[in-house]
């Protein structure tokens, strides 16, 4: 049986690694697009809307030469990144196949986007028609196989087809040689479609090539744009937050210390939500709201890292420090890798902070003999007293 710290903490990590991914993903294709992709317009944020008008938030969107009029051109793409449950992994434990249900409405989720979408949102790429896009699916290695025998058994064409084609893509992070990067590859078999675009038909599906991006690449991408087209959890906004956000509010001295010595020492920063937002717009390019950040706030008070400033309703103390105790700069020789390598270790660390709060707060909250009504001393109803014959 598990230790109910150790599953809070998976759960938090889990939330925060898979958006962490999705992230990372679309921070590799807008680094794709932007470098070999000729006359083509990288859709990160925003809604998109069907005739129907309902809004459709796809984890990222290409569209070729989005410029030159109201419809996106041949070889435009919507894509969904897929984190993909095991389908069996009720069998070993003997249920009714919930997962095999979980797992058919994810992978079937794609074809919403099979259909005439229209760039809705003021955030700056050009408001234009998707209406002869492909669909694309990106999954992880590990689960490619799965959801190509499922779309196979489902789609009753020989090609997949959800309205517009669609294009089955997985991924994996490489570790295998010196420098690391992602990897991603055209899911071999007669059954799924082809790309559209040029570019990506010839060197994903005639050469059969991958495209790779190394951490140099897409992690310029992840630190302006921050988060992808859905809501981050609150872990992943804390981390950013700590690792990216706070720490450009030192002062120069405090910065060079902080900096130089892997320490432990409390560096008091007095900020507002506002001053943050603020930031944000200077420096990232995040819809990011200010609920969100005072949230955020709030859950670092509730964590022992920040406070209320007395006297004030909208000031915050954060007791900033290096919680990691490591100088990541220093760990690798290849660009951008330490960077990732921080998110996750700091990843690691806010899910064992918020674990430990949710097991307090439990704790905390669980009856007593005195919540459920008993007095002090007083047996539970169901225990039997020992009568003895004699006064």
């Amino acid at each position: 049986m598990k230790d109910p710290r150790d599953e809070l903490e998976e759960r938090h990590l889990k939330r925060f690694s898979d958006y962490d991914q999705t992230v990372d993903v679309v921070s590799c294709w807008q680094s794709f697009t932007e470098f070999a992709l000729r006359g083509a317009t990288f859709y990160r944020f925003g809604r998109f809307r069907t005739d129907d008008e309902k809004d459709l938030t796809p984890d990222f969107a290409i569209a070729q030469d989005a410029h030159l009029g109201k419809k996106a051109g041949m070889g435009s793409l919507v894509c969904d990144v897929k984190k993909i449950p095991d389908p069996f992994a009720d069998e070993a434990e003997g249920s009714s196949g919930s997962s095999a249900e979980i797992f058919s409405k994810t992978v079937e989720s794609i074809s919403k986007y099979g259909r005439t979408l229209r760039y809705v949102s003021d955030l700056g790429p050009p408001k234009v028609q998707f209406v002869d896009h492909d669909v694309v699916l990106m999954v992880p290695s590990e689960a490619v196989d799965s959801v190509y025998n499922h779309l196979r058994h489902n789609l009753n064409k020989k090609t997949f087809d959800v309205g517009r084609p669609l294009v089955l893509v997985e991924y994996v992070y490489s570790q295998s040689d010196r420098l690391e990067r992602y990897v991603f590859r055209w899911k071999q078999g007669e059954s799924n479609s082809t790309f559209s675009n040029d570019v990506l038909r010839k060197q994903m599906v005639q050469k059969a090539q991958p495209v790779r991006i190394f951490p140099a690449h897409f992690i310029p991408y992840k630190i302006r744009h921050v988060v992808c087209n859905d809501d981050p959890p609150e872990i992943y906004l804390l981390v950013f937050l700590w690792i990216e956000v706070f720490i450009k509010f030192l002062k120069e001295d405090d910065f060079e210390v902080w900096k130089l010595s892997p320490t432990n020492r409390i560096i008091e920063i007095q900020l507002t939500p506002a001053e943050i937002i603020e930031k944000l717009r200077e420096d990232y390019s995040a819809p990011l709201t200010s609920e969100q950040i005072r949230m955020a706030l709030d859950t670092l008070c509730q964590l022992k890292k920040a406070r209320r400033r007395e006297g004030s309703k909208d000031a915050y103390v954060i007791n900033f420090s290096n919680l990691a105790g490591r100088a990541f700069e220093d760990e690798a020789d290849q660009v951008g890798l330490p960077k990732r390598t921080e998110f996750r270790e700091y990843g690691r660390l806010f899910a064992r902070l918020l674990a430990r709060k949710e097991l307090k707060e439990k704790k905390a909250s669980a009856p007593t003999w005195r919540k459920r009504g008993r007095k002090r001393g007083q047996p539970p109803r169901d225990t039997h007293t020992l009568r003895l014959p004699f006064p």
